[in-house]
């Protein structure tokens, strides 16, 4: 569950950084190609960098050293009475989130089939456009294109040269395959609904979208002839999933685009992807990194040293390791009662069979506390032995455990 959050909260920082990026070095530029390229590349980037590990940093965080103590030191486990309830709350996010995830799930499948629902109703004509099929949708879609598929509203009257413009201008977006950009976004808003950053990359994608078929038309065509057919086929018309069509709300954008003087843009602004990539790249190693400097503590540890390849872990992962032991672990009724607070530091071995043996406090506070965290870790379920030269090795392990009343509670009671 944990590393569900953190995975989530870094890509959505990932997506902040990328996206700002964008704002403002590149949404005003003409580079369109490379637009694309950086909002899908941030997406993609976004996604896949919590996930990968950097050895060269890594070794740069550990100061160049590579060996590894035989203890290892876990983050401290805090103790509250009725802390059940963070959990609570932490499980009601989740749900929320899922439920999210669930529904926009439903919307997009129901998109998807009510599209093609209503292209298998179009009328298949026998006219072809560059090698695509040209459907007549009587009304039931407007023009627009849907992945290889030219849609044709032959409820409306064309003469010749509108009708050129608009399967051109289709066109576009078949052969450079914008019905898969849109539905790549369409499954990151999955994962990613709570975040808004996402909802205004995928309009600004369609835009960009958008900026690529009017500059082709108007590659060759007088732009203020095109410019005069954009307002009106913006007029009165639906909006389709996946789907192309001449009725987008930025209308009034690509027409101030289209006018607007062609410059090349500055060299130093197609490094920015890079940068903020590198940038990233260390944030998140240092957040990863962050979290091995909390394991930290000023208890000293065993002279007995050697070297791992591969520390031991809890079998079910560290969250349920220590959702398992905060269930099993009671604040003792005396050490409440005497105001007792402190740490309780444990030491157990993780033998190479993944048992969990040999608990002992290190240092106690007393009143019952030093046996309850001693029991609630002996209840944990078992762990994967520590690897050294491919073989299971017995691992020491010391979990600092801290006891803390909820004095507002206490006064409650009193």
């Amino acid at each position: 569950m944990n590393d569900l959050i953190t995975y989530l909260w870094q890509s959505s920082v990932s997506l902040l950084v990328f996206y700002l990026g964008y704002i403002l070095f590149l949404k005003n530029e003409q580079c369109f190609r490379y637009r694309r390229f950086y909002l899908l590349a941030s997406c993609l980037f976004s996604l896949t960098l919590p996930w990968i590990s950097y050895p060269l940093l890594d070794q740069w965080f550990q100061s160049g050293t590579l060996t590894v103590p035989v203890i290892l030191k876990l983050p401290e486990l805090v103790n509250v009475p009725y802390q059940q309830s963070f959990w609570e709350i932490i499980n009601l996010f989740i749900g929320f989130y899922l439920l999210g995830a669930l529904i926009l799930s439903i919307t997009l499948l129901y998109g998807i089939w009510k599209t093609c629902h209503r292209i298998r109703r179009c009328v298949r004509s026998s006219e072809y456009y560059h090698g695509y099929p040209v459907l007549r949708t009587n009304g039931l879609l407007p023009n627009s294109s849907y992945f290889n598929f030219l849609l044709l509203d032959n409820t409306q009257k064309y003469t010749e040269v509108k009708k050129e413009m608009m399967l051109k201008h289709e066109l576009v977006h078949i052969q450079q395959g914008h019905s898969y950009d849109i539905l790549l976004i369409e499954l990151i808003k999955i994962g990613f609904w709570f975040n808004p950053v996402i909802w205004h990359l995928s309009k600004e994608l369609r835009l960009v979208h958008e900026h690529l078929a009017d500059a082709q038309v108007t590659a060759y065509m007088e732009p203020g002839v095109y410019i005069k057919y954009l307002a009106k086929q913006t007029l009165g018309q639906s909006t389709s999933f996946s789907g192309h069509h001449f009725n987008q709300n930025q209308t009034l954008k690509r027409i101030i685009m289209i006018q607007t003087n062609k410059k090349p843009t500055s060299i130093w602004k197609f490094g920015i992807a890079g940068l903020l990539l590198t940038g990233m790249i260390i944030f998140i190693s240092c957040n990863q990194h962050g979290a091995m400097d909390d394991l930290k503590d000023p208890l000293e540890t065993s002279e007995i040293q050697v070297e791992v390849d591969q520390m031991p872990a809890p079998s079910q992962g560290m969250e349920v390791f220590y959702q398992d032991i905060a269930k099993h672990l009671k604040y003792p009724s005396q050490a409440r009662k005497m105001g007792i607070e402190g740490k309780v530091f444990l030491e157990f071995v993780v033998q190479a069979n993944g048992d969990v043996t040999d608990i002992i406090v290190l240092k106690g506070i007393g009143a019952g506390c030093d046996q309850a965290a001693k029991e609630a870790l002996a209840q944990s379920g078992s762990w994967n032995p520590g690897i050294k030269n491919r073989n299971p090795v017995a691992v020491k392990i010391q979990l600092p455990v801290v006891f803390k009343l909820n004095h507002d509670n206490i006064k409650s009671q009193g």
